[in-house]
């Protein structure tokens, strides 16, 4: 796991804690907690999917390099 997927995984998580406590326990606003909670998950969608990007790049570099190495083999001299 990259460490910016660690931590925008925790702002996101931290935001939606964070709304969930102060709007519906200390200012009791729905609307709020549903904003709070959007943007939180909204945060955890957008890191899951940039790590899940940041794997697909490194199988797809892994498999390039084995495809070249195949058409173009090392030479022998």
């Amino acid at each position: 796991m990259k460490k910016i997927t660690f931590v925008s995984g925790c702002v996101g998580a931290l935001v939606s804690i964070y709304s969930i406590v102060r709007w519906s326990f200390v200012y009791e606003d729905l609307s709020q907690m549903c904003f709070g909670l959007g943007l939180g998950v909204t945060i955890l969608a957008f890191s899951y999917i940039y790590e899940w990007m940041k794997l697909k790049d490194e199988e797809i570099k892994n498999l390039s390099y084995r495809v070249d190495s195949i058409v173009y083999p090392p030479s022998k001299e």
